[in-house]
């Protein structure tokens, strides 16, 4: 599918270090996903959606689980409109921290010990919760699960993650600490929003590796922006793997181990806060709800920023985000100098040189932005039109040209419903992001 593919073949991140270099020693900390406790689970199966009336089948299973498999000893029941409930009694022999993911195509409830920790019943679309929780050693913990399914699909799943670290000596000892955080699949989706902070949980388990060992690295798998300001200070570097796909274990360790000198540049802009954002103050701000929740809930968002999205925004507003946009380190560093500015017609030629000063070679990806100097309309300071991706030897230079076409000058006219370019000055800036401008050429009159 479009949304999801299982590979032939995958390479964890752990895989990567081991296939790059044998005589590099991983030991990989568990915190694996597991979908039952060691219990028999009940389930019964009711008619109707709300587990009213005696069950029309029960049977017992290894987890909580359902789906359309025939193999769920429910291939003679009609999976619609119907509801279920799950119960088991888990005894823990240790104290553990476990994360708790529940999930269910429409409603959804959980209790521990009578206690309701998922209340989900509203049944519209997938329905996903996670939460920690603390089990003592000997004590017994009563689980019920409902869920019920209108129509459609069927699918309910519980699973539980361990947050302990149970190998203390091999973190203290270890050169450095590679701890991968994120989002995955099941926690990020076109369907619904997730958080901006990490996942509950990962941060805390990041300080328990922070006590045992300072030389940490951080990978962040997500499809957006994460906040890091409340734990960046205190790790050496992190590395932005977004989705990867198969190979993006391999991936990783060529550049935390510094076979490949890193060159990505962020295509976004990361704030310190969600509330730094531009759209912080509008986004579902204005909640429409003109259908009965149980039949289509939905939100209308107002883009209140207009023009200003993005970095456009960050400039604006005078807020200096954590990452800005463009912004990516390298394992080299990167001299710009000589821009010269050619007016061509209503299209303009930027060259320049760059030059890699460190000690490796790397790649630099050059960024122009094009700013009006007495715009007519309101007009982001500066936008980018143009960028090049440039391969480059240490101790070398190349020599960067990049084409501005008349439309990088130009601003949308609501008068006269075209694309215009107002005759006059314009700055021509090139960086290495946004917020770090390295070269400026003399306003060109256009």
């Amino acid at each position: 599918g479009s949304g999801f593919v299982t590979p032939i073949v995958n390479t964890s991140v752990a895989e990567g270090f081991r296939t790059l270099d044998k005589k590099v020693k991983c030991t990989v900390l568990p915190t694996e996903i597991k979908d039952n406790l060691g219990s028999e689970v009940k389930v019964e199966l009711f008619s109707g959606l709300e587990l009213s009336g005696a069950p029309v089948k029960t049977y017992v299973s290894d987890k909580v689980f359902l789906s359309q498999a025939a193999t769920e000893a429910h291939e003679d029941v009609v999976m619609e409109n119907v509801s279920s409930r799950h119960t088991f009694t888990y005894s823990p022999s240790c104290d553990e921290t476990l994360k708790v993911y529940a999930s269910g195509n429409d409603g959804i409830r959980l209790y521990i010990n009578g206690e309701c920790m998922v209340d989900r019943w509203e049944g519209f679309s997938w329905n996903r919760e996670n939460f920690l929780y603390d089990f003592k050693k000997g004590q017994k913990y009563d689980f019920v699960v409902e869920h019920f399914n209108r129509a459609g699909s069927i699918g309910l799943e519980l699973q539980f993650e361990n947050m302990q670290i149970n190998n203390h000596d091999a973190v203290r000892k270890a050169d450095c600490v590679v701890v991968c955080l994120g989002f995955d699949s099941q926690t990020e989706k076109e369907n619904f929003d997730r958080t901006f902070s990490l996942p509950q949980g990962q941060e805390e388990y990041l300080r328990k590796i922070l006590a045992l060992n300072e030389n940490v690295v951080v990978v962040l798998n997500g499809g957006g922006g994460i906040e890091m300001a409340p734990w960046i200070d205190d790790v050496k570097a992190v590395l932005m793997a977004w989705y990867p796909g198969q190979q993006g274990g391999l991936a990783i360790s060529e550049i935390v181990t510094g076979k490949i000198s890193p060159s990505g540049k962020l295509p976004i802009s990361i704030e310190k806060t969600f509330a730094d954002n531009p759209v912080s103050e509008t986004y579902y701000e204005n909640v429409d709800r003109i259908r009965t929740p149980n039949i289509n809930p939905y939100s209308r968002v107002e883009y209140r920023e207009g023009l200003y999205v993005g970095y456009r925004g960050y400039e604006k507003n005078n807020v200096k985000p954590l990452f800005p946009f463009g912004f990516g380190l390298s394992y080299t560093r990167f001299q710009y100098s000589d821009i010269v500015v050619v007016k061509e017609g209503s299209e303009a030629v930027v060259t320049f040189k760059v030059t890699n000063v460190g000690k490796v070679a790397g790649a630099e990806v050059a960024q122009v932005y094009v700013g009006e100097v007495n715009p007519t309309v309101p007009r982001p300071a500066k936008e980018l039109k143009g960028y090049k991706k440039v391969f480059v030897k240490a101790g070398e230079s190349a020599q960067v040209k990049v084409f501005l076409p008349k439309s990088a000058f130009a601003f949308y006219n609501v008068e006269v419903h075209d694309w215009t370019v107002n005759p006059g000055a314009f700055d021509i800036n090139v960086g290495a992001s946004v917020a770090d401008i390295r070269l400026n050429s003399a306003a060109v009159d256009m």
